[in-house]
């Protein structure tokens, strides 16, 4: 049974937002992560992991140029490169389950390739999948034996975000079903 589904597509073609306006619709507790754009202008500088247990999910917030909790930061020659520490300790923690949530929804936005060297989140990502819980998230068309490990995890399903309004309805019914099942 398919109890983890992730969105995947081309950069900037919505869906984190259509994760998020779904998201909106459903009753149940929410954890897990996401990331929060940190921008300069209009430019995207870094990234920010939100524990969405405890965080507000803010899709983009002003890039002051220091912050504990960056994930992902722009580089000088203008590639992304991650902090696998805070995928490690923040991004993991995230995903663990507490008392309070027992049919809690998880949901991670995004997996990417800067997770490639947090080994301790990949391992607490697979656990994660292989739990009770239902996962919901967003996943980058890379080819990565994380991500692949995660595609080809048995109980889940990948769909592609185009066209938008067959990935908007196959996520709506998943997430009706979410709030049916234990």
């Amino acid at each position: 049974m398919v109890k983890n589904l992730f969105i995947t597509g081309p950069p900037a073609t919505g869906k984190t937002a259509l994760l998020r306006n779904l998201l909106k619709t459903i009753d149940m507790p929410i954890r897990g992560f996401a990331m929060q754009r940190l921008v300069e202008g209009e430019e995207t500088r870094a990234f920010r992991l939100l524990d969405l247990a405890r965080e507000a999910w803010e899709q983009k917030h002003p890039y002051s140029g220091h912050a504990e909790d960056i994930a992902i930061n722009l580089r000088d020659d203008g590639r992304w490169q991650g902090a696998a520490h805070i995928f490690d300790i923040k991004g993991a923690a995230a995903l663990q389950p507490s008392g309070k949530d027992s049919n809690s929804l998880v949901v991670m936005d995004e997996l990417g390739v800067c997770e490639k060297s947090a080994r301790h989140f990949q391992q607490a990502v697979l656990a994660t999948l292989d739990g009770p819980h239902w996962v919901v998230g967003v996943i980058k068309p890379k080819d990565t034996p994380f991500l692949n490990a995660v595609r080809n995890h048995p109980r889940t399903a990948i769909v592609p975000i185009c066209p938008r309004w067959q990935a908007e309805q196959i996520l709506t019914n998943f997430l009706a079903q979410t709030q049916k099942q234990p």
